[in-house]
C-alpha cells in the first residue's frame, strides 16, 4: 500500500508541475505538448513476430509467424472497438491483448499452452524502439517542448516498464505517460485524448498527436488534436473520414516537420 501511495503521489505532483509550466507557453500561443501513440508508433512489433516464430518453430508449426501477428494485432483492435461502441465497460489492454491471442491461435489452428501464452504477452512488454525514434526524440526535445509523453492504449504499469523505463534507460526520458486505464475508455473513444490533454492544463490546439495507426488518425482527429502521420510503410490513406495534418516517413522527419512549421 506504502508503494502505491507514494507512486500516486509523484504522478500527481508530476502533473501539477507540468502543468504549471504548460500555462506559461499557452499565454505564448505556442504548442506545449508533443504525445505520441506507443505500439507501432515508438516501438516496433516485429519483436512479436520474432516471439511467435519462436514459439511455432518449438512446436514444430508450420505457420505464418506475420500472419498470425497481422491477425492477433487486428482483433486487439476489433475487440477494443467492440467494447467501445458497446459501452461494454473497460477492459485492460493486457486482457484484449489475450483474448486476441486466443482467435489468432484457433484461426492458425495452434494450441498454446498457457506459458507459451504467458511468453508471448509478455513480449509487449519490452518491444525495441525503431531505429530513428531515439534520437528523432532528442531532435523534437531540441526544440524546446516541455511536455512530451505516450498516449497509449496499454497498461499503465506496461507503458511504464516497457517503454517510459526502457527509453530512459537508452538515454531519452519522457516527461510523463497517460494510458487509457486512467479514464476507463480506449483509443479511438474521444475521451481519451480529450481528458489526457486536460490532465496536462492544456487545451487541443496545444497539442500535436504523432500516430501510425490509422484509427489513430480517426480518434485525435475527432477529438480535434493536430495528428502527425508516421506512415512508414508508405500506405494510403484509408477513406475514413479523417485527414492527418500532416504524413511523414520516421521520427527524423517528425522533428525536421515541426522545426519547419514553427508550431
Amino acid at each position: 500500500m506504502g508503494v502505491v501511495v507514494r507512486r500516486a503521489t509523484v504522478i500527481v505532483v508530476s502533473i501539477l508541475m507540468l502543468t504549471l509550466a504548460s500555462s506559461t507557453l499557452r499565454a505564448q500561443g505556442q504548442v506545449t505538448a508533443v504525445l505520441f501513440d506507443s505500439y507501432g508508433t515508438l516501438v516496433s512489433w516485429e519483436g512479436v513476430e520474432s516471439a511467435v516464430a519462436e514459439v511455432f518453430q518449438r512446436k514444430g508449426v508450420a505457420g505464418d509467424p506475420a500472419a498470425f501477428l497481422r491477425l492477433w494485432r487486428s482483433k486487439q483492435l476489433v475487440y477494443i472497438l467492440y467494447n467501445t461502441l458497446v459501452d461494454n465497460g473497460f477492459e485492460p489492454f493486457s486482457f484484449v491483448t489475450r483474448r486476441a491471442l486466443h482467435t489468432a491461435a484457433r484461426f492458425h489452428d495452434v494450441d498454446l499452452t498457457k506459458p507459451e501464452e504467458d511468453e508471448l504477452i509478455q513480449v509487449w512488454h519490452q518491444l525495441d524502439p525503431y531505429p530513428d525514434v531515439i534520437e528523432g526524440l532528442k531532435r523534437i526535445r531540441a526544440l524546446g517542448y516541455p511536455i512530451m509523453g505516450p498516449l497509449s492504449n496499454g497498461d499503465s504499469e506496461m507503458v511504464r516498464v516497457g517503454i517510459v523505463d526502457r527509453f530512459a534507460e537508452m538515454g531519452f526520458e519522457f516527461d510523463t505517460y497517460l494510458t487509457a486505464d486512467l479514464w476507463g475508455k480506449n483509443k479511438v473513444h474521444p475521451d481519451i485524448y480529450l481528458k489526457s490533454v486536460a490532465k496536462l492544463g492544456l487545451e487541443v490546439d496545444e497539442v500535436v498527436f504523432v500516430c501510425r495507426g490509422q484509427f489513430d488518425i480517426v480518434g485525435a482527429k475527432a477529438a480535434g488534436l493536430k495528428v502527425i502521420w508516421v506512415n512508414r510503410a508508405g500506405e494510403p490513406l484509408e477513406d475514413h473520414g479523417y485527414v492527418p495534418d500532416w504524413e511523414v516517413r520516421d521520427f527524423f522527419e517528425v522533428a525536421e516537420l515541426l522545426k519547419r512549421e514553427g508550431l
